[in-house]
């Protein structure tokens, strides 16, 4: 079975697609047809079983030594997430890729991507208000889907986020960058992340 060696876990809305696809551009690293599969993060997908997992996204991907997918919600998700990459056989060693931006930034950037989906309707200030509420309402929904909705304040507490991830696998096994850093020294901060990867 064809598994990935590596998952780009988030944050969302932090350039999370920017990166996989500069990533991706290497001859040696494959991707999937669906950046983002959700496999780990919502529980329809999930019982289908890793078997499925790798059939539908890594069926062609045997002759590529490294081998990823982009699923922010993974980081959101940490505890669930963490738990079953942790307990899957064969992702012992895989890595972890996480990109962080300014915490009010991101908020921002995912309250108008909602705006734009048609899926918020309030003013930032009161979802920000009502984000505690709404998530509490709509907890089984939203954890079952594994979604990101309504988590503004919640998808920037990276620290809380990545513990789930490090309490099951070691340090060593993670590559963690700012958005900045793409920005401001793209070519060392490549150089270094192909290097972590292998």
């Amino acid at each position: 079975m064809v598994l990935p060696t590596f998952l780009l876990i988030g944050a969302a809305k932090s350039g999370t697609t920017a990166l996989f696809d500069i990533l991706t551009q290497h001859p040696q690293v494959y991707r999937p047809f669906i950046k983002e599969p959700k496999f780990f993060n919502n529980d329809e997908n999930f019982d289908k079983g890793i078997d499925w997992y790798a059939n539908t996204f890594f069926k062609n991907a045997c002759k590529f030594p490294i081998r990823g997918e982009a699923t922010p919600h993974y980081l959101y998700w940490g505890a669930k997430t963490a738990a079953r990459v942790q307990q899957t056989p064969g992702l012992e060693n895989i890595k972890f890729i996480a990109i962080f931006r300014d915490p009010v930034k991101r908020a921002y950037s995912q309250y108008w991507m909602d705006i734009q989906r048609e899926i918020e309707t309030l003013s930032f200030e009161e979802a920000l208000k009502q984000e505690p509420k709404r998530l509490l309402e709509h907890h089984q929904e939203l954890q079952s889907k594994g979604l990101l909705k309504y988590g503004y304040f919640r998808g920037g507490c990276y620290a809380t986020l990545l513990q789930p991830f490090f309490n099951l696998f070691p340090r060593e096994q993670f590559f963690l960058l700012l958005q900045e850093e793409l920005k401001q020294d793209f070519s060392h901060t490549m150089d270094r992340l192909v290097a972590f990867l292998g």
